[in-house]
C-alpha cells in the first residue's frame, strides 16, 4: 500500500543515486509543503509544491530608457543577479505582455520562456 510521508532531502538522494542535489532538495524541503511517496519501506518519488525561493520581476520604464537599452541591460542583469544571491533565490520569472521588445528585453536578460501547466 502506498503512503504518503513528510519529505526529507534524503529521500531524493536515494533516487538520484547521489548527494550533489542535496542542496535543492533542502531547497524543496522548506520552500512548501513536500512529500515522499513510500511502498513497503520502497521510496517511489517525492514532490510537493514550491512556495519560496521564486522572485516574480517586474519593471516599469521611461522612454528615456529606449537610448540607454545595453547600459540598463547590464545593470540590470548585475542587480538581479546580487538580489538573487541576497534572498537566496533561485529562479526568478515575469509574465511579459505585448509589445515585442519587451519579450526581447527578457530574453537579453537570460530569461527563458517556459510553457506551464496550470491546475485549478
Amino acid at each position: 500500500m502506498i503512503k504518503f510521508l513528510k519529505f526529507n532531502p534524503e529521500d531524493a538522494c536515494k533516487i538520484l543515486g547521489s548527494v550533489d542535489e542535496v542542496n535543492a532538495a533542502r531547497i524543496n524541503q522548506i520552500s512548501g509543503p513536500a512529500y515522499t511517496a513510500v511502498d513497503d519501506d520502497r521510496i517511489l518519488g517525492c514532490g510537493g509544491i514550491r512556495v519560496l525561493g521564486v522572485g516574480e520581476v517586474w519593471a516599469l520604464y521611461s522612454e528615456e530608457a529606449k537610448a540607454k537599452k545595453k547600459d540598463l541591460l547590464v545593470h540590470t542583469r548585475y542587480w538581479l543577479d546580487r538580489m538573487m544571491r541576497e534572498k537566496s533565490l533561485y529562479r526568478l520569472w515575469s509574465e511579459c505582455p505585448e509589445p515585442l521588445p519587451n519579450q526581447n528585453f527578457l530574453k537579453h536578460m537570460d530569461f527563458r520562456k517556459l510553457e506551464a501547466y496550470l491546475r485549478g
